[in-house]
């Protein structure tokens, strides 16, 4: 897929984030028709309180984002309104979208690998990585 393309023309985001040195880098996908955060982190069992924070603030701030810039009033690809994720969460008050963040899910997996997996549509399980491969 190239890069460069609008949001409301792919399903998902990959965000690679670092939050501070402690903070181990991480991978979050923004699966934008679940309203969904998937969270892929090495260390998510080490993970401090912090770095749930900040990926619970990111979750609260990117339906915020997405209405800012008329991500919702693009429905060539999408019917966002019937969406069953987005039923009751959309109207004409963006302020009423804003109250619901996307969920976050903890995927706790190896960021780089799962990366190049997840880009080429290929589906993995965090029981059979393999860690000295990649």
């Amino acid at each position: 897929m190239p890069s460069g393309l609008p949001w409301h023309q792919v399903d998902e985001v990959y965000v690679p984030i670092n939050y501070n040195e402690k903070f181990p880098w991480v991978l979050a996908v923004f699966a934008l028709k679940d309203r969904r955060i998937r969270v892929y982190d090495s260390l998510s069992s080490l993970r401090n309180i912090e770095s749930i924070n900040e990926i619970n603030k990111l979750a609260a701030m990117l339906p915020t984002y997405l209405s800012d810039n008329r991500f919702f009033k693009e429905i060539s690809r999408t019917d966002w309104v019937n969406l069953e994720e987005y039923k009751d969460k959309i109207t004409q008050k963006t302020q009423f979208l804003n109250e619901h963040p996307f969920e976050v899910e903890d995927c706790g997996v190896f960021v780089a690998g799962y990366a190049e997996y997840l880009s080429e549509g290929m589906n993995v399980s965090s029981d059979d990585f393999e860690e000295e491969y990649h």
